[in-house]
């Protein structure tokens, strides 16, 4: 499990050489293009969370109840023992139920980012094949093996194995590099 305040992309070696802005533009491709399921379980995990506290309410207003006798047959003053009570054990179970959610929903969004960047991998040699250039036919060229891969064939698109962002970054660059050599026509 992460840390909450960390970047969860940044537990993959495979996305360490991209800044983090292409990182999170690659998160958002993912969990909109594939986390439909992750979002419905988190939802769901929601609704269970609250149906939980409202069914533990009754047990904790008993909790603090028996909080309270037993402070007055011990002689200490209940002015609202069982009201602090029940709130203690409310708060405990509302924030154990939102960490388990939380975590819950890490788990998963590991999952689905691991499984994206696993699809995005050179079917002969394993070798990463996040943010290498995508050729004008659809196809991925190994550094590893030299074996070409078809992204179409895989059923991947540019976006799974981070191609765009590459291009997006290099191509201002290409352009203005054949502009200089005047390889453009105008």
């Amino acid at each position: 499990m992460r840390i909450p305040t960390s970047k969860v992309y940044r537990a993959f070696p495979e996305l360490d050489r991209f800044p983090d802005e292409v990182c999170e533009q690659y998160m958002r491709y993912v969990l909109g293009r594939y986390g439909r399921p992750m979002r419905v379980v988190t939802r769901v995990l929601w609704a269970v969370c609250l149906v939980l506290c409202v069914f533990i309410s009754p047990f904790a207003a008993i909790a603090g109840n028996r909080l309270a006798y037993w402070m007055a047959k011990h002689g200490l003053p209940d002015s609202n023992a069982w009201m602090l009570g029940a709130a203690a054990i409310m708060l405990v179970a509302g924030v154990l139920l939102v960490v388990m959610v939380l975590a819950v929903r890490d788990v998963m969004l590991r999952r689905l980012l691991l499984g994206r960047i696993l699809e995005a991998r050179c079917p002969s040699c394993s070798y990463s094949l996040l943010g290498l250039a995508v050729d004008e036919h659809g196809g991925v060229l190994c550094p590893e093996c030299g074996k070409r891969s078809s992204l179409a064939d895989r059923k991947l698109t540019v976006q799974d194995v981070l191609g765009d962002a590459l291009a997006a970054s290099t191509r201002p660059a290409e352009a203005s590099g054949a502009a200089q050599r005047g390889e453009l026509g105008g």
